[in-house]
């Protein structure tokens, strides 16, 4: 029983990594997004 809780919680650093990689392809996606539109904006304008 030691044994397994001295072991590194898998899971959690996977979860933690997922939602950092989550975090930054959202951040990204809203960059490009918002650099688009207000691209699109100036054109029209």
């Amino acid at each position: 029983m030691a044994t397994s809780a001295s072991s590194p919680p898998r899971t959690q650093v996977y979860t933690l990594r997922m939602a950092w990689v989550l975090l930054l392809g959202g951040f990204v996606i809203f960059a490009a997004w918002y650099s688009l539109r207000l691209c699109c904006s100036v054109i029209i304008a």
